[in-house]
């Protein structure tokens, strides 16, 4: 990813959304995972930050929070910040395990943690980075 194809579609986008927090931390997470994709770590765990950050000033972000927690505990630890990246998938376990708790079938329930791709990758996470560190 360029720079200068961040600069033509990205910031737009975000200028479009600064009236809308919640979708602006969304797209702000996505960018994140792109820019880690591209080796871009310091932009990545910036960007990751500012999401995460607003996600925090909104006390939750239904449609995006598990994206934007994964996102921060991602890029902290590609960034080599092993303590951040474990508060943060820690965190990001455990919302998405009281989410899970509110949901009422448990055939739901299991869906709920194994098929949504980012909710299974933060069990996936949690398990790898913190049962090995307790």
């Amino acid at each position: 990813m360029s720079d200068t194809l961040v600069a033509q579609v990205g910031a737009p986008i975000l200028r479009l959304l600064s009236s809308a927090p919640p979708a602006r931390a969304g797209v702000l997470a996505a960018e994140a995972h792109a820019l880690l994709a591209h080796g871009r770590v310091d932009a990545a765990l910036a960007t990751a930050r500012e999401a995460h950050a607003t996600l925090l000033s909104l006390d939750g972000i239904k449609e995006f929070e598990p994206m934007i927690r994964l996102a921060h505990a991602e890029a902290s630890w590609a960034a080599g910040l092993r303590g951040e990246a474990r508060q943060a998938i820690a965190a990001a376990r455990d919302r998405v395990q009281a989410q899970a708790a509110a949901i009422g079938p448990a055939d739901v329930r299991a869906r709920f943690l194994t098929d949504v791709p980012d909710n299974a990758r933060i069990a996936a996470l949690a398990r790898a980075w913190l049962e090995d560190h307790v």
